[in-house]
């Protein structure tokens, strides 16, 4: 919100009553609480904690102050998540850690999760839930061992395999370098997965008489030959008497915007 360079993953405990806990997310409780914690804590970078929530009043100004805390803080390492699609549901993913200055935290790991936005769900007065945790790498939650005092550059490649029942326009994957002795995360990037095979170009057809209209036509590995609201397509009524230009789908809509189903990273 705001601007703010946040990664946010909400991990759903046993017991809170929703579908959505999982082994990991109980891993990560164990490791910040060692089963003492209250249930909602809202934890920054692995160490400023605010303990309780609200179901109908923002917390941001509470919020705020701890984020503006933990990023002044400057950071020796630089991430970066470079991936393609294998297949609908199976992504090739590879993160590169880059070391910025001298590092001497020893105990540390690359930790992966992978959240989803925008399920559908009536939960404590929502109707929806958002950040959620659907699976981390390695599976057991545990991270990565990466060594980052000897070396200037590590590389983790992985895959991730999602559900069909996950909206993929709404997974994001979440990655982050932590020391487990004090808790601290030393930087932290993410990135939409439809991201590593969505791209797009901006055309503009004219008439005679200068009369034009934009469209947009691209690939992504969510697309359908119908309509996608997820991707920004829109249906149009049938077209006006004189000029006009529009993409007819093979469902018999039209649209100004037309992704079509691919999950190539690059066009030969």
């Amino acid at each position: 919100a705001n601007n703010k360079k946040v990664a946010v993953i909400e991990y759903h405990a046993l017991g809170s009553h929703d579908p959505f806990p999982t082994g990991e997310a109980y891993n990560r409780y164990i490791y910040y609480f060692n089963n003492f914690g209250s249930i909602p804590t809202a934890i920054f970078d692995g160490t400023l904690r605010f303990i309780g929530g609200s179901l109908n009043i923002s917390l941001y100004g509470t919020y705020l102050p701890l984020y503006d805390s933990m990023y002044s803080i400057k950071t020796p390492l630089d991430i970066n998540i470079a991936g393609n699609v294998i297949t609908p549901n199976n992504y090739s993913i590879t993160i590169k850690v880059n070391k910025l200055a001298p590092f001497i935290n020893q105990n540390t790991k690359l930790f992966v999760a992978l959240t989803e936005n925008k399920i559908p769900y009536s939960w404590m007065g929502q109707t929806e839930v958002d950040y959620c945790e659907r699976m981390m790498l390695p599976a057991d939650g545990n991270g990565f061992a990466i060594d980052m005092v000897t070396h200037d550059s590590v590389s983790v490649p992985f895959t991730v395999t999602t559900q069909p029942s996950w909206a993929a326009a709404n997974l994001e994957l979440s990655t982050w370098v932590q020391d487990l002795t004090t808790g601290e995360i030393f930087n932290t990037t993410k990135v939409k997965l439809i991201d590593f095979s969505t791209w797009q170009t901006d055309f503009k057809i004219k008439d005679n008489g200068n009369v034009s209209q934009s469209l947009t036509f691209g690939q992504s590995p969510i697309a359908s030959d119908g309509i996608d609201t997820s991707l920004g397509e829109a249906p149009l009524p049938p077209p006006p008497f004189g000029f006009d230009a529009r993409f007819h789908f093979p469902t018999g809509d039209d649209s100004w915007i037309d992704y079509r189903f691919a999950n190539k990273d690059s066009i030969e």
